[in-house]
């Protein structure tokens, strides 16, 4: 019965989805980058909640793909530095204003609303406390990793265009530089895989911008081939990474595979237009519906009331994410705006 909610998601991505017959060089706009963001909130939400409310055979498979569907989420980040990098002579003046206070301000926001939900369950956290998880690559926030990771992204690229100006190239060899290290970081310090897989296709979209022109040539000349290719290099990862009995080359088949996979899902994106209003709304509250659902995901099945069907519960999951989320991002207007592409 759980698979039922998948209806959902499917039905939202098939209103008003369109196939162009050549391609779509609108595919990484303002509003098709929204509508992709949509996408792939719904994906993330869905993953944390069959995590939760088992059942389901499609819906049980769910629970594996939260480190492909985030790979994209880093993928539109870098395509968005770079692209504004690219565009805008003074973008490294007023960077950390305008980037890093409209993520963490909203991340300390419901860093806070989850303090508070955990001081009425008796379970009272002290600042001590909360850096000792952090320490622990956990946090307060349910799969909080995201925002730190982003934000550590921030830093080295507002760091790399100090230093490297208009060098593009540079810059991207430094991200790249800096995604290494990140990840030998994460590994010294012993953090779940989660925080490293899927963030080097934040690589390869500052890469499709830098070449965006010549990307979409090729693309118009030889579409098909290009997306066989990437399908293949896909399947093939996954097939070696359940056959391979070493974790580290697992690890690396698995962070290979999420580049393959954003790479799909942005070939696609040049060949079917979504477009809907939900999806466009989804797309813009994408970040606060990452913060609020681990709230949403404790809140039904609480201490003060418990929803058994898991139905029932899978959808006041949603809905209750989307509403927190809501009123979030809503609080959060009057802040300088939050970057759209």
């Amino acid at each position: 019965m759980a698979d039922l909610l998948l209806l959902i998601p499917l039905g939202l991505c098939l209103w008003g989805l369109k196939f162009c017959r050549g391609i779509n060089e609108d595919a990484l706009s303002k509003s098709g980058t929204d509508a992709l963001r949509g996408v792939l909130a719904l994906g993330i939400l869905f993953v944390h909640t069959a995590q939760y409310c088992p059942g389901g055979i499609l819906f049980s498979l769910m629970k594996k793909l939260g480190y492909l569907i985030v790979a994209p989420f880093f993928f539109l980040s870098g395509y968005s530095l770079m692209k504004q990098h690219m565009r805008q002579q003074d973008y490294a003046k007023g960077f950390l204003r305008k980037r890093l206070l409209t993520v963490l301000l909203p991340y300390l926001v419901a860093t806070a609303l989850y303090w508070s939900y955990y001081q009425l369950l008796g379970r009272p956290y002290g600042l001590m406390a909360l850096l000792e998880l952090f320490a622990q690559g956990k946090s307060l926030v349910s799969f909080g990793w995201f925002i730190p990771a982003v934000l550590s992204f921030y830093l080295a690229f507002w760091a790399l265009m100090k230093l490297c100006k208009r060098s593009y190239g540079t810059i991207i060899l430094g991200s790249a530089v800096w995604f290494f290290l990140y990840t030998l970081i994460c590994l010294g310090l012993k953090f779940g895989q989660w925080w490293y897989i899927s963030a080097f296709p934040a690589v390869l979209g500052m890469i499709w911008a830098y070449k965006e022109t010549g990307i979409q040539t090729a693309l118009a000349k030889g579409y098909w081939p290009r997306l066989i290719a990437a399908l293949g290099c896909f399947a093939g990862l996954l097939i070696l990474e359940n056959r391979v009995g070493s974790s580290n080359l697992r690890i690396l088949l698995k962070s290979c595979a999420a580049i393959s996979f954003a790479w799909i899902v942005i070939l696609l994106l040049y060949k079917l237009h979504l477009g809907n209003p939900v999806l466009q709304l989804l797309g813009q509250l994408s970040m606060e519906i990452y913060l609020m659902q681990g709230l949403a995901i404790m809140l039904p099945r609480s201490r003060w009331f418990y929803v058994e069907s898991p139905i029932l519960y899978g959808l006041l999951i949603i809905l209750l994410s989307i509403s927190f989320a809501a009123v979030v991002h809503i609080a959060f207007r009057g802040m300088p705006k939050k970057p759209t592409r």
